[in-house]
């Protein structure tokens, strides 16, 4: 668990902290006081650790860690916040969900002993097979059975899947193939629609062009033909932390990413760093610092409880509609929008609690 250290951005961001003044309720109104400030959280406590967070159109999707008895797949309505199950939980000869996520169409999932499928919406063993676990050596037609995937990433034009795991692949789903492996551990992960890999990693973003090679020996010169790296360090310093927010800008070909309590962004263009402002993330409301962010929420009915407070920080993903879905702990997520929160009506100001059958 890490302390809570980042800056309110637009993907997964890092914050660090300010605490909230406590407005007194007009006289007369302490209902309508009340419903002002809970419209901006809301907490959502699921009974498994949720490794995997993503969306299409409609929906919100939850995924179950790939370690757990439950393992299944769950999705949040956007605009009602009805909570419901896509994959039911691990059971029989049903294939593991490994890690999954969505072009903002269609979700893709890396199964236990099959390779990268195209799920069909009902069954994940019927699901389309794109990419075979197979043997090593031919690792641009199979997936290395031994690697395990950890999230996916996407390019604008849904074409390329990015996996992030030990390596992490870009797949190309026209093709079928494995058009680029990298052999070192990345925290951040962005995929182009020409099909170049970009990477956050000491003090820099690393290109991996779609012009090098696959090959399972680390150590191959193939593997490492065109690899460069652009550094920031002239604009925020060394950095070699963990990398928790990286937002590309598919219009704008721009990276944006927030480091050493800064925003900086890289022009995958003219290959180059510059500082960044918060409008061009087009935010309603100014970031801020926050520290002992006060919910006003309860996660039980006792009269002993204190609403809940958020100090740490798992993870965090900032919804299309604006609102942040910060991962306090394993199973828990504090929902906050300081415009209030956007769709989700069933969801807002309150605990809501879901469980598998």
């Amino acid at each position: 668990m890490k302390k809570l250290t980042i800056l309110l951005l637009t993907a997964l961001v890092p914050m660090m902290a300010l605490a909230q003044t406590k407005r007194k309720p007009a006289a007369g109104k302490p209902a309508t006081a009340a419903k002002a400030t809970n419209n901006k959280f809301a907490i959502v406590l699921f009974d498994e650790w949720i490794q995997n967070v993503y969306e299409d159109t409609e929906n919100i999707y939850f995924q179950d860690t790939q370690y757990g008895d439950n393992n299944a797949l769950r999705a949040v309505n956007k605009q009602t916040g009805t909570i419901r199950i896509v994959v039911v939980k691990k059971s029989g000869n049903r294939s593991r969900i490994l890690c999954s996520g969505c072009d903002g169409k269609t979700i893709y999932m890396q199964l236990e002993g099959k390779g990268i499928v195209r799920f069909n919406g009902t069954d994940v063993n019927t699901s389309e097979v794109l990419l075979a676990e197979g043997p090593n050596n031919m690792e641009t037609n199979y997936l290395w059975p031994g690697n395990r995937g950890e999230a996916m990433s996407f390019s604008p034009n849904g074409r390329y899947l990015a996996m992030k795991g030990d390596p992490c692949i870009v797949f190309d789903t026209q093709a079928k193939k494995v058009s680029r492996m990298v052999w070192r551990s990345e925290y951040g992960l962005v995929v182009t629609d020409n099909g170049d890999f970009y990477a956050m990693r000491e003090s820099g973003v690393w290109k991996y062009p779609d012009n090098g090679g696959v090959h399972p020996n680390v150590s191959n010169k193939l593997n490492d033909k065109g690899i460069e790296k652009f550094s920031f360090e002239s604009l925020a310093g060394s950095f070699y932390g963990e990398y928790n927010g990286m937002y590309f800008d598919a219009n704008k070909n721009v990276i944006f990413v927030p480091v050493n309590d800064q925003m900086l962004k890289f022009s995958i263009g003219s290959q180059q760093w510059s500082k960044g402002e918060w409008t061009e993330l087009n935010m309603v409301a100014k970031p801020q610092t926050l520290e002992g962010l006060k919910t006003g929420i309860k996660l039980g009915k006792s009269q002993y409880e204190s609403p809940e407070v958020v100090y740490d920080v798992k993870s965090q993903y900032r919804d299309t509609m604006g609102n942040l879905w910060i991962q306090t702990s394993d199973k828990q997520f504090v929902i906050y929008n300081p415009d209030g929160i956007k769709g989700l009506s069933s969801l807002i100001g309150k605990c809501t609690k879901t469980n598998l059958p």
